[in-house]
Parts: structure tokens; sequence; C-alpha cells
């Protein structure tokens, strides 16, 4: 942190030998073999530790517009001398939002301050990763019932009267109702086609060597009530697309 770099800089200790820098996330790697050809697919998700803290204590944004579980996810693939790199991004609502009580399943979703006061850190954040990954698409989970709606009509309804909304679509997709019975095909036949043409637009990351043949441009950023089951199921179904 700053205050430390600051105290070890009074006494000339080199910051760069001393402070390891490292990683809250995973990363996964695996060979894969198509004919005689050997590849290396990785998965790399580093979680922020701007808003860290355990599932029901800490929701929502802070004022800066860090959210809760804000989480990017990178997938690689190495072939020879071949990369391409494709990244995706998840994070809690960007509005003051909490789910008080002890009992795991009776947590009811709190508003915890107005529409006046959550704007700017609604906007910090839309800023924030906009400048930090280009262009966004916002991929909303949320369900209907009672508290998951109210959250995703908040949500709504501040996209809707941000600097931001002509700029960053807004997907509505309520994953329980649509994906309801086990039907995971309807990620193909109603989601996708409301996000092909924007991921197709951002593209992905592939170099041959030190030639860089494409560049991502923007990230799907995708967010159900905790950012968990749902949110992974989608996030893998934009990664194999």
């Amino acid at each position: 942190n700053r205050t430390l770099h600051l105290h070890l800089q009074r006494f000339n200790v080199n910051c760069q030998e001393w402070l390891l820098k490292t990683m809250c996330g995973g990363v996964e790697i695996r060979t894969i073999y198509n004919g005689n050809k050997q590849c290396k697919a990785c998965l790399i998700s580093r979680l922020s530790c701007e808003r860290a803290g355990t599932r029901f204590n800490v929701r929502g944004t802070n004022d800066d517009g860090h959210v809760a579980n804000f989480c990017e996810t990178e997938q690689v693939i190495f072939l020879e001398d071949k990369v391409s790199s494709f990244i995706q991004t998840r994070g809690s609502v960007p509005l003051f939002w909490e789910q008080p009580g002890i009992q795991v399943g009776s947590h009811k979703v709190k508003m915890s301050r107005g529409y006046e006061a959550s704007a700017p850190a609604f906007e910090r954040h839309l800023s924030t990763i906009k400048v930090q990954y280009g262009d966004q698409v916002i991929v909303n989970l949320l369900g209907s019932k009672e508290g998951e709606d109210m959250l995703s009509k908040a949500f709504q309804n501040h996209h809707k009267a941000s600097a931001f909304r002509q700029d960053i679509p807004h997907v509505v997709f309520d994953y329980h109702q649509i994906c309801r019975g086990g039907r995971p095909e309807n990620l193909r036949k109603v989601l996708k086609p409301k996000l092909e043409q924007h991921n197709n637009r951002f593209e992905f990351f592939y170099a041959e060597g030190d030639n860089v043949l494409r560049q991502q441009s923007g990230t799907v950023r995708t967010n159900c009530l905790d950012c968990l089951d749902r949110t992974n199921a989608v996030q893998a179904f934009i990664g194999l697309e």
C-alpha cells in the first residue's frame, strides 16, 4: 500500500526487491491436443481488492464506485507462437444496497441509500470500467421476485438517467425465468442475439509472435445477485462462443 511504500522509501529500501505483488484469484492451465499439435488453455480470474469482504456482509458499491465481488476473468490459448485472449468482468450491482440478517436464505435486499446518493457512485463505477476495459455491455441476470426485482429496476433506472445510457447498453436477462427447468439452450436462442453484435465489435486479442493482429476493444460486465452461479453460467457461455 502507498503508506508502506512511503515509509520504506524514507529509509532507502528498494521496494522492487522487497515487496512481492500478489493476486487474489485463481489460475488454471490445461494441455490440449489437436492432432499432432499441443496447445495450452489458461483461465485466469483476478478478484479486485478494492471492495473485498464476505458474501452477505459486502454488497453493492462504495463511494469511489468500487463494487463487491468484482472479478476480471481472462481466457488464454497458446498454440506454438500464437496466442489468443478474451476478457470478461463481473461485479455487484453498483448501487448502495445490502442484505442484512444472519439466517442464510432469508436475507432481504435493502437499499441503504436513496436514489440521489447512489448516482455519483454509479457514474464513477461505469466511468472506471470504461476507462480500464474500453466499451461496455451490461448483462443483468437479476430475477423478477421481490428484492431482486426491486434491485434490478433500481439498476435500470440509474442506467437510464446515466451519462452512459447511450454508450453502454444494458441487457436485462431474467436467467431463472428464461432458463427455468434446465434449459441452457435458451442462452443461445435469447441472449446470444442480444450480445452478438457487441461481441463481434469487441473482438479478442490475437498475436503471432510479436505481431499483434487483433485487439479486444471492450468487455461484457455480467451480474446476478451475488455474481456466482448465474454469472458463471453466462460467462462460460460467452467464453465458449
